[in-house]
């Protein structure tokens, strides 16, 4: 018996480079080779496996102030995590923050 949203595969990447001591870049990925899914229209289904990326960068422009940059699924990857449900797409996300 095949287990829903189980793929038989799973894969996950983390790299960071710091050129300097205040700025930092990321690079995220992840994926997997599909799954068996299930809803009441569909039945029972397969969902393709997919690969994501997401890059970050990290500034700290002083002791007190931190600028943060994110980009999610970097390449705007169309995929199902399960039936029914796509990610949203390409997503960038700004941060500024400061400790007191």
């Amino acid at each position: 018996t095949k287990l829903e949203n189980r793929p038989e595969w799973k894969f996950g990447l983390h790299t960071t480079w710091r050129p300097m001591q205040r700025l930092s870049f990321t690079l995220n990925g992840y994926g997997n080779d599909g799954s068996y899914s299930l809803s009441v229209p569909t039945g029972v289904t397969s969902v393709d496996g997919y690969v994501r990326f997401d890059a970050g960068v990290h500034w700290r422009a002083s002791e007190k102030f931190v600028l943060k940059c994110q980009i999610d699924n970097l390449f705007d990857a169309d995929y199902e995590e399960v039936v029914g449900f796509s990610p949203a797409g390409r997503q960038a996300r700004l941060a500024i923050s400061m400790n007191l």
